[in-house]
């Protein structure tokens, strides 16, 4: 017996090459009712982040056809569920410290009643930990004196974006 396979856009199930079958209509499907949130998500879905800092993506299914916490998951691309806590509508993927090795694709997956399964994706890109050529954490020099400040990283990262700024986050370059 053939099960017939209806190929559905990313906008709709947030899969992007993903096969639907058993029977399922088009007509029947809604907009993913998954929505991601963290401090610095990009569109794309993208977080780019210093190794050694906190993450924390919230993940919300926004309606109320979803039965059990166990129906709304966080999964690492090509391994099994994290383990999570939040409401049966809510959970959150939360890392104190983040580190090269949790670098990847995280999807948040949820089945609602009728067993239609939505998901989002979202990329973890983790950047080497900055260590400065000079560790100490002030300079000063008398008024009318030049200022030599090292702005250097160690490493051999060749990206490097430096902006040297005041205290209130304006920036310094042009002065």
């Amino acid at each position: 017996m053939l099960i017939p396979r209806i190929r559905l856009p990313n906008d709709i199930t947030g899969h992007n090459d993903f096969d639907y079958g058993d029977g399922i209509s088009a007509e029947g499907l809604e907009r993913n009712p998954i929505r991601l949130s963290s401090k610095h998500l990009d569109p794309e879905n993208t977080l780019i982040l210093r190794q050694g800092k906190p993450l924390m993506i919230e993940c919300v299914y926004a309606r109320d056809d979803i039965a059990d916490i166990s129906d709304l998951q966080w999964h690492k691309k090509g391994a099994r569920p994290i383990d999570g806590g939040s409401s049966s509508r809510k959970k959150n993927l939360h890392f104190t410290a983040i580190h090269k090795r949790d670098e990847g694709f995280y999807q948040c997956r949820a089945r609602n009643l009728g067993g239609i399964m939505f998901s989002r994706e979202v990329r973890v890109i983790v950047l080497n930990e900055i260590t400065w050529n000079d560790e100490s954490h002030s300079v000063g020099a008398l008024v009318g004196e030049p200022l030599t400040i090292d702005c250097g990283v160690k490493g051999n990262e060749e990206h490097h974006q430096i902006t040297i700024t005041d205290n209130e986050g304006e920036s310094l370059d042009g002065m």
